[in-house]
């Protein structure tokens, strides 16, 4: 039971790398949600599953033979007290655990410190709470800061970028900061950060939390050709011009360069209406399978849990 929920979970944490040929083929925003969704599923999951596997060892450990005992019978064979999988899963549960609070924390810390207080640069605010600021700056940045308790969202530009761009290429790069904002970016991009550092050492983790940027990125692209109103061509020219001023990946930076050739190479085509029936499918069927393999697992280990309740109930009565 434990080995099937491990590979569902697993599942899960791949599925951006597993499907992304068909998944950069639908509407952007989507398959960034379909990505987010997919690396918090199984990051749950796995955390479940190793809570579970290390029980029996954690109440061995503690001296309730009685309790371990009964954990081994309910979970099977690999939850088995002093087995290698549930040493394991009691290590690297509260380290994982604890690595991604600390990534948490440093993300809330990276954009506090990002937020331009009233004094610096040319501040003019928009509506729904979002400033559009230019601070004194050689190089050509762009970032968005999202908004916090009482700040408002900020649409940050410097003056080498205005100095670097066209006004047309401004515009789409302020249209694109401003998808950051609207579709809530921040979030996504927190949950990149989380779940790459509790699966450091897990290099499809590390390519799937590189497709979640490259989708966000891909989202902005797409709201900000339509929004500015300004030709494919002006957003890959700004691309070009402003692609190596990297940013920080707790930011969401118009120079991001998360997927720069797919970028490129997809404002040459509406990705947004293409997907294709298989594409389509493939996604769907996909998480569907992963699903029902969750629902079954988390449905086994809940009677499991249960039932070692009831026997805990009925002893501390007799």
């Amino acid at each position: 039971m434990i080995l099937t929920f491990f590979l569902v979970a697993l599942g899960f944490l791949s599925t951006p790398v597993i499907l992304r040929r068909p998944g950069r083929t639908i509407q952007p925003q989507l398959w960034t949600r379909l990505c987010t969704s997919s690396l918090i599923v199984g990051t749950v999951l796995i955390m479940v599953g190793g809570l579970v596997s290390s029980l029996a060892t954690f109440f061995t450990l503690v001296g309730e033979h009685r309790i371990a005992q009964d954990c081994e019978l309910m979970f099977g064979q690999f939850s088995q007290a002093y087995s290698p999988i549930s040493f394991v899963a009691l290590s690297l549960v509260p380290l994982s655990l604890g690595l991604g609070l600390r990534s948490l924390a440093r993300y809330r810390r990276v954009v506090r410190r990002a937020w331009v207080e009233p004094g610096m640069g040319e501040h003019i605010n928009l509506d729904n709470n979002v400033e559009s600021i230019v601070i004194e700056s050689t190089p050509p940045r762009a970032f968005s800061v999202p908004r916090r308790g009482l700040r408002s969202s900020q649409i940050v530009v410097t003056t080498g970028l205005l100095a670097t761009l066209s006004p047309d290429q401004v515009d789409v790069v302020r249209a694109h900061e401003r998808a950051h904002i609207n579709f809530g970016h921040g979030r996504y991009l927190a949950t990149a950060l989380v779940v790459e550092r509790m699966f450091w050492s897990w290099a499809p983790v590390r390519l799937a939390t590189a497709e979640l940027r490259l989708a966000i990125e891909r989202s902005a692209d797409e709201s900000s050709v339509h929004q500015s109103r300004q030709p494919r061509s002006v957003l890959q020219s700004a691309l070009v011009r402003l692609a190596l001023g990297a940013e920080s990946p707790a930011l969401a930076s118009f120079s991001s360069l998360a997927g720069l050739t797919h970028r490129l190479d997809a404002m040459d085509r509406e990705t947004a209406t293409g997907a294709s029936l298989g594409s389509w499918a493939a996604v769907f069927l996909s998480l569907t399978a992963l699903s029902i393999g969750a629902l079954f697992g988390l449905s086994q280990i809940g009677h499991g849990g249960f039932c070692l309740l009831s026997m805990l109930h009925n002893c501390a009565l007799g």
